[in-house]
């Protein structure tokens, strides 16, 4: 529960694999990728690389991060690049915030 003078949040956790334009959830202060697959991705044009051992490591991961009480306006692009590998994934965490007035 929030203090008084807070604001609550939550976060979503979602898997993807295919070139898109992903859903920014409301209230949305921050996001973060990590390329969780064998095939680079790019995320608003900020190349993520994967591991070398996509089955036991992840890859490159990035943060978009607000200051406090911000909420992201933008858009989340996900491009995999081609050839795609056996496996792309991603994983976008997007933390939101749940008692503000927006």
């Amino acid at each position: 529960m929030a203090q008084p003078g807070s604001n609550g949040y939550n976060m979503t956790v979602n898997s993807y694999d295919s070139s898109q334009f992903v859903n920014v959830v409301k209230g949305c202060n921050s996001f973060t990728v990590i390329n969780t697959g064998d095939t680079m991705v790019s995320v608003n044009g900020i190349p993520l690389f994967p591991s070398p051992t996509p089955a036991t490591d992840a890859g490159d991961s990035v943060e978009i991060k607000g200051n406090e009480l911000d909420i992201y306006q933008g858009n989340i692009k996900l491009e995999f690049a081609f050839p795609l590998g056996a496996a792309p994934s991603c994983v976008i965490i997007q933390q939101f915030y749940t008692a503000y007035a927006y």
